[in-house]
């Protein structure tokens, strides 16, 4: 029971619902095959979306195909199957896509629904519901007036009807919406007052709450029937015509800046645009400038056009068309350094074919031009390739492999899966694989956490409908002819002509049926494109005009309108009915006597601001060692707030301070501001990691303080030293289940609740892992060959520890004894030269001894990552562990302190491997910084700069890899976005 169409409501069927990725896949399957059997050209990607929006169409209206062919009866001719447009072909190809459904173990929601519904009606189970009579009718809006969701609500007896939330008027009189006496609904469903009298259930009209809240709500009475009396609204209730999309854009982010000025907080204001993410990219960036954090809503990022796919689909497009230019832009975003090196020399190739790609290697250094060569050989044999569709989704994986290409965890390999899931054994040319690949990678969505909207929101119109409960200033940008409302799409497989005969039929078969059906056929009928009222809104028009009459009724306080005059090319372009309208608003124009953005200011050559110019500067991208020493405007220094970092510690935690090596700004922003800077999917991400802990915790408590705690710990499991980490498993779900609630109780405000279910998947999924980690640990017998030539030069010198093939020595003879779990060590006071000194202090998620039979001795401080081996090399990198990474080294510190005596190492521990190795290569960096001491006294050199940073309150933003997910980018001024491929959040 997984799929619910309503609240408290559960379908009696175990399967899931269809992923749009896959569905589409199996419509192409189907179209493939109906081709080839009919004679038909092979399907293009448009005539397959037609084809799947037609039939989305037919089940969204409960017109399944055996009902289509029944309306024969009632006078529709279904034309001839082998015609590839006719609505006889339609069916056949409904009826093998909803056959290839059930065969993938998947429903299509609106059959399953309908099915559930004629259970129901005939007595038998279709429904769990667990409502109650004190939960009252169900909530419902504009999406479910589609028959197949109206039919439950109306029909299923153990439902209570529903309460729809639609207006009935336009401001706040009532006439009805769109001049109307009648119920709003009877605008979108026709024949709802005619037919629906006899429903079982009650449907009920619950106006939206705000609606009327406009300050000229009396003049929208007016709305689509002549010009608005908006006399006093001037200074309120504009529109203006600007030039084209540039100034559309600069002028919005003027508009925006000005009510921020005016004291309207970001999040109170609403951007709505027809294509949100397409001019998110230039309006984030534009805004960001101005301290203002955007959220594109509307629709989650299609994987064509996101970081996972985006580059290797580009890649592919541009050998198919022998592009030069299309393959170098995929291959940027390979970690290869001789493919960037070659994607550089073919991104200024002048002309296109094979041999701009073989002319481009004579100009490579020797060291890239053999892995140019046979990458473009093994690239260049793809255009020739025929192999089974599954084959060619495997090919897939490993040419991102081989090449490098940023390969998202959760956006490549999950739609990956999904991908050999649904392509078979077809035989595909290349050119055959890219179009299913471009029509799977439109259709599936990136699976990233959108930000939390506590910024600037940028929505489509469609959100307005359901999601958007009004605003305190609304800027609408774009009513250009075909921009809002949008032109109606014309879809050969049903057309208007089509749905006409199809809803002759519906209204015969309700004649036929003299009242027997529950729910007439005739409420099943489509919309058809007739005008209403003295030709004022088109019917096409009117789900949109009802959204656009919302944001006129809701808008609190400022409304503006701009909408550009000419197109991207020049050409002048007329306004659509929206824009008219609004015949009445004042006219907007900006103010003459003020400039309330950065970017207009430069935009009209202004002279540039000395402070935000060094601000600018400080913010710069630099080599790490020149970033230690950057240092932030005198006047935005902040001192005095070194207690406040301190949050009330004797001491600096190694977390805190490499935080702040790593960006001051970033630092001081969450220690002293209180701001969060992690994005939703970072803040998951470290919960997950909280949970990890937890459970690696409890497994390891009842070996603390036993010598030799692997035997202990093995035993007291009962589990064998070969057994493997599938014994060890168990245990460790065990406790996860016996303290579940207790954690995500415990995560308190990390997460919101309504993120738990995510939360506990990625756990469970993260468990196997644990088990390996936690078996492997208990089984190895010695150090790592880093721990052996960092503590023990003269056993190991660095260059052999560096040959894999030599075993490292001193692998037996070693007892060890857990010390603590989660224990703080410190504070300790480090001293830092010239009289200073430094308290430290930090808890470590496990610390343990080492004794060997020869009388050797160290401690190792492990720390637990909820990530891959790969993110880890980066505390490997020279410098890291002095700086950005300086967590693992300063522990070996201040476990030196605290135990003194003492030799110690740091161990990190990658919990997303399947068989996670204790990661010491960071050991390394500090072994070649010299003897022991070398190292330890460039990590004092560098805390001593984060302790002078903390006196005077340096706190210049310093961007790099940790960019990616900060949300505080609209602050720190930084002059770019840093993208950088990752499959983790910190700790």
């Amino acid at each position: 029971m997984s799929y619910d169409p309503f609240d408290g409501v559960l379908l009696d069927d175990p399967r899931l619902p269809v992923p749009g990725a896959l569905g589409m896949m199996l419509h192409l399957r189907v179209a493939r095959r109906l081709a080839k059997s009919n004679g038909w050209s092979r399907p293009s990607l448009d005539g397959l979306k037609a084809r799947a929006g037609a039939c989305q169409e037919l089940l969204a209206q409960g017109l399944l195909p055996a009902t289509v062919r029944a309306l024969r009866a009632h006078g529709l001719d279904l034309g001839n199957p082998t015609t590839p447009h006719s609505l006889a072909s339609l069916v056949a190809h409904l009826e093998a896509y909803l056959l290839e459904v059930d065969r993938a173990g998947y429903l299509e929601p609106d059959v399953a629904l309908w099915r559930a519904v004629d259970l129901e009606l005939a007595g038998l189970r279709g429904f769990w519901i667990e409502r109650t009579a004190e939960d009252g009718p169900i909530a419902a809006g504009l999406r479910d007036l589609v028959p197949a969701r109206l039919r439950a609500l109306a029909c299923v007896p153990g439902l209570e009807g529903a309460a729809f939330t639609l207006a009935t008027r336009k401001g706040d009189a009532t006439s009805g919406l769109f001049g109307s006496p009648q119920p709003v609904v009877e605008w979108f469903l026709d024949g709802l007052e005619e037919h629906g009298g006899g429903l079982p259930n009650a449907l009920d009209l619950a106006e939206p709450d705000g609606w009327g809240s406009a300050p000229w709500v009396p003049a929208l009475e007016n709305l689509f029937e002549g010009p608005l009396d908006l006399a006093g609204h001037e200074g309120c209730f504009q529109r203006g015509l600007v030039e084209g999309p540039v100034d559309l854009l600069r002028h919005g982010a003027e508009q925006v800046c000005a009510w921020l000025d005016e004291g309207i907080p970001a999040k109170d204001i609403t951007l709505i645009h027809p294509e949100p993410h397409k001019v998110g990219l230039f309006l984030a960036p534009i805004l960001a400038a101005e301290g203002v954090a955007l959220h594109v809503r509307g629709g989650l990022l299609p994987l064509l056009a996101s970081e996972a796919w985006s580059p290797l689909w580009t890649l592919l497009e541009g050998v198919q068309r022998l592009d030069p230019c299309a393959v170098s832009a995929g291959l940027r975003a390979s970690r290869r350094d001789d493919l960037r090196r070659w994607a550089d020399l073919l991104a200024v190739a002048d002309q296109d074919g094979p041999l701009s790609f073989e002319g481009s290697f004579m100009h490579l250094n020797d060291w890239a031009r053999a892995g140019a060569q046979a990458t473009w050989r093994e690239l260049d044999a793809l255009r020739g390739r025929t192999a089974a569709a599954h084959d060619w989704a495997a090919r897939l994986e490993a040419l991102a492999a081989a090449l490098r290409l940023p390969t998202d965890p959760e956006d490549f390999f999950s739609p990956l899966g999904l991908m050999k899931e649904a392509w078979g054994n077809e035989a595909w040319s290349f050119a055959d694989m890219l179009t299913a690949l471009e029509a799977f990678l439109e259709s599936a969505r990136s699976s990233r956490v959108p930000r939390s909207p506590e910024g600037l929101r940028l929505v489509t119109p469609d959100t307005l409908l359901e999601d958007w409960s009004g605003a305190r200033a609304t800027l609408i940008l774009d009513l250009s002819e075909g921009a809002w409302p949008g032109r109606a799409a014309d879809n050969p497989d049903l057309d208007w002509n089509r749905k006409a005969a199809l809803n002759r039929a519906l209204l015969e078969a309700t004649r036929a049926a003299e009242g027997d059906a529950v729910f007439p056929p005739a409420l099943q009928r489509f919309w058809l494109p007739r005008s209403e009222h003295g030709d004022q809104i088109p019917r096409t028009f009117q789900m949109e005009a009802y959204a656009f009459n919302k944001v006129l009724a809701m808008t609190r306080e400022r409304l503006v309108a701009l909408s550009p005059g000419q197109d991207a090319e020049g050409r002048l372009q007329a306004q659509g009915p929206f824009w008219n309208a609004l015949e009445g608003a004042a006219p907007w124009a900006p103010q003459a006597t003020a400039v309330h953005s950065g970017l207009r200011w430069l935009w009209e050559g202004r002279e540039a601001d000395p402070r935000a110019e060094a601000r600018a500067t400080a913010a710069l991208a630099r080599p790490e060692k020149d970033a230690l020493t950057t240092q932030a405007p005198e006047p935005d220094r902040v001192s005095g707030v070194r207690e406040v970092w301190l949050k009330g510690r004797p001491g600096a935690s190694p977390t805190a301070l490499e935080g702040l090596a790593r960006c001051p700004f970033r630092s001081l922003a969450e220690r002293v501001w209180g701001l969060a800077s992690f994005d939703a999917r970072s803040r998951l991400s470290m919960a997950v990691g909280t949970l990890v802990h937890h459970v690696l915790e409890a497994a390891l408590t009842p070996v603390v303080g036993i010598e030799d705690w692997p035997a202990a710990f093995l035993a007291g499991a009962g589990v064998a030293p070969e057994a493997g980490a599938d014994a060890l498993l168990p245990v460790l779900q065990d406790l996860w289940t016996a303290n579940r609630e207790t954690w995500l109780a415990g995560l308190g405000d990390a997460i919101p609740q309504e993120q738990w279910p995510q939360a506990v998947l990625d756990l469970e999924a993260l468990l196997p892992n644990a088990a390996a980690a936690l078996m492997l640990d208990a089984t190895t017998p010695g150090p790592t060959r880093w721990e052996i030539a960092f503590l023990y030069p003269e056993r190991m010198p660095l260059a052999e520890a560096a040959n894999w093939r030599k075993t490292p020595p001193l692998q037996e003879g070693w007892t060890r004894t857990l010390f603590s779990l989660e224990g703080e060590l410190g504070p300790v006071d480090l001293d830092l030269g010239n009289g200073r000194s430094l308290a430290v202090m930090g808890k470590v998620d496990r610390i343990e001894r080492w004794d060997h039979v020869e009388g050797l001795s160290f401690l190792r401080v492990t720390d637990y990552k909820t990530s891959k081996k790969t993110s880890l090399d980066a505390y490997a990198e020279a410098g890291a562990p002095f700086a950005a990474h300086l967590q693992t080294p300063l522990y070996m510190l201040i476990a030196e302190a605290a135990l003194p005596g003492s030799l110690s190492t740091a161990a990190l521990l990658p919990l997303r491997e399947e068989e996670p190795a204790p990661f010491t290569e960071h050991l390394r960096t500090l072994a070649e910084a010299g003897d022991s001491g070398a190292w330890r006294a460039r990590l004092r050199e560098n805390l001593a700069r984060f302790d002078a940073r903390l006196e005077t309150g340096d706190f210049p933003p310093t961007p790099g890899d940790h960019c990616q997910r900060c949300e505080l980018g609209a602050l720190c001024g930084r002059p770019v976005d840093v993208t950088v491929e990752t499959d983790e959040g910190e700790d």
